[in-house]
């Protein structure tokens, strides 16, 4: 292996031979695909290749936004997030905010008292010895410690999405067991 500067700071090319490359900053030889093309048409005639290998690249990108002020994370935090609801609306995937918003159609934004939950939560289980919690999160979804929570007393509310899952699991609309808040 040859020192990784060799064609850092020179006028001389670094050319593909046998469709490998050498990586200006690791120093190793490389397959000619893990650079990058320097133009946007990779298939353009005489294209030519960035100097460093994609992993470092990734490696100097870690680097760099290492050093990144707070300032600088938030912008690049709301960059992200402009960019991805503009793709969403591109590919017609509904507006995040539409889905929020029909979670909290109640009152008290979505969560339910768990008394009438867990009352048919323990009916459910105690119809019959072949049902286990297990099989419950299993067909319902739910994680294993959002259920143990309910069944203990740990949370005070369930969440409309987490009392619904549960409800469709053990054979229950969630009208029946909540019928002050259709």
């Amino acid at each position: 292996m040859r020192p990784a500067s060799h064609f850092r700071h020179s006028s001389h090319r670094n050319p593909i031979v046998c469709g490998r490359k050498f990586c200006a900053r690791c120093g190793r030889w490389r397959h000619a695909c893990d650079f990058r093309p320097m133009r946007s048409d990779p298939h353009q005639a005489g294209m030519r290749l960035f100097s460093y290998c994609r992993c470092c690249e990734r490696v100097r990108s870690r680097q760099a936004q290492a050093n990144w002020t707070a300032k600088q994370r938030e912008l690049r935090r709301e960059y992200d997030r402009i960019y991805k609801e503009a793709r969403r609306r591109q590919a017609g995937v509904p507006s995040r905010g539409a889905w929020h918003r029909s979670l909290r159609r109640h009152g008290d934004g979505g969560r339910l008292e768990p008394g009438p939950l867990l009352a048919a939560l323990w009916r459910w289980h105690a119809g019959s010895t072949e049902r286990s919690w297990d099989a419950l999160v299993r067909a319902s979804g739910v994680p294993q410690r959002t259920l143990h929570r309910l069944l203990h007393g740990e949370s005070r509310h369930a969440s409309l999405d987490v009392a619904d899952r549960l409800a469709v699991a053990v054979g229950v609309p969630l009208a029946i067991l909540y019928p002050d808040n259709s």
